[in-house]
């Protein structure tokens, strides 16, 4: 079956997005792969293409929504309710994301993944907890859910009720925004991949967020696709009302 999945993806020609595509070795917006040995690539001291296995699919993105699995005739109703959650935000409330300080931009989990770590301001947590909320019921379970309801994994009450509700555990307060590189990661000395990825990254800078993407994956494929960008700027839109005397803009 299909999946979606609602994300940040920087603009094509932002230089952490051309690093960070380099990494993955894989171009979400030109939907193409890059070459396995890339200017990136050689200052990751070790950098071996297992490292990318599971993050590589999805491309160079920070999640606001998480990828699931859903009925493909759902997929205009999807759009209709981003459009809706989009007209909540009052645009002079900016999206702001801002880098961790130091290492702690790097957030490196051995035998697991690195991400480049941000801290959202209010108005960017409203809206993953509106998507949460609005999308995920358009969905219809996740690989997490599936585990989780055939017994593989015991996870935290909260993160079961979490599963249950809305297909995923890592969510509303345990909702930490990243860019993923490396997923697996199966090192146990992380310092030289922090210190290789610090050195190849840009400068962590704040970032404001000015489009979202709605992105699908098709059944049997293998790599995430850009299926609709939204821009802030066009939200939100004007008001139709249905009254008992006729339509009111």
């Amino acid at each position: 079956m299909p999946d979606f999945a609602f994300y940040f993806v920087p603009p094509a020609d932002h230089p952490l997005y051309q690093v960070g595509s380099e990494l993955l070795g894989y171009d979400l917006r030109a939907e193409k792969m890059l070459p396995i040995d890339n200017p990136s690539r050689k200052g990751i001291a070790g950098f071996d293409l297992s490292w990318v296995r599971d993050s590589q699919q999805y491309g160079f993105h920070m999640t606001i929504g998480h990828a699931m699995h859903f009925q493909a005739d759902q997929l205009g109703t999807i759009e209709v309710e981003i459009e809706s959650i989009l007209n909540l935000f009052d645009p002079a409330k900016l999206w702001e994301l801002t880098p961790l300080q130091g290492t702690a931009y790097t957030a490196i989990a051995p035998q697991w993944a690195c991400l480049l770590r941000y801290n959202p301001n209010q108005a960017f947590l409203m809206l993953h907890a509106l998507v949460v909320a609005r999308l995920s019921p358009l969905g219809i379970g996740t690989p997490q859910l599936d585990k989780f309801m055939a017994g593989e994994t015991t996870p935290p009450l909260q993160d079961q009720h979490r599963l249950v509700q809305y297909y995923y555990h890592h969510l509303l307060d345990d909702y930490y925004p990243h860019f993923t590189l490396f997923n697996p990661l199966p090192v146990t000395d992380v310092e030289p991949v922090r210190a290789g990825v610090m050195a190849t990254v840009p400068k962590p800078e704040p970032m404001t967020v000015e489009t979202l993407c709605l992105l699908v994956r098709a059944d049997g494929e293998k790599h995430y696709r850009i299926h609709r960008e939204f821009s802030r700027n066009q939200y939100p839109q004007t008001l139709t009302l249905q009254t008992t005397t006729g339509v009111l803009e």
